[in-house]
Parts: structure tokens; sequence; C-alpha cells
């Protein structure tokens, strides 16, 4: 399960909003060897648990319009 979190990590899009934890990318990607080793031990509690936190059914959609089509 290892590899695939870091590879997961490792082909995160940089420059990119962050999510609705505020954590973006560059900082996933900035914690190196120790939060692979967080986000391994997240997933094996989910996993043994079989649930995951509420807070990641969670997202925000931002409307982008092209100009003049700004009318909801």
């Amino acid at each position: 399960m290892r590899k695939e979190i870091e590879e997961a990590v490792n082909i995160q899009k940089k420059s990119k909003a962050p999510g609705v934890d505020n954590i973006s990318a560059e900082e996933i990607q900035a914690a190196g060897n120790s939060g692979i080793e967080i986000l391994l031990s997240m997933c094996r509690k989910i996993w043994e648990e079989e649930k995951f936190p509420q807070m990641w059914k969670k997202s925000i959609i931002i409307p982008l319009h092209k100009k003049g089509h700004n009318k909801l």
C-alpha cells in the first residue's frame, strides 16, 4: 500500500487550489517520508474500521464563467 500512496502523492499536480482541508499538493509532497507514513497510517485505520472521514465527502465547486456569461 505504501508504494501506491507514494505514487499518488508524486503525481499530484502543483499550483492547484487546495481542497476543503486547505492542504495543497505542494505541502503534501514537501512532507516527504513523514507525510507518507501519516497517510499510510490513515489508510490502514480506514481499511480496518471500514469507515472514512465525513469531511472527505465535501468539495467546493466554483463556477468560472466565460466573459459575458455570468448570469445565474
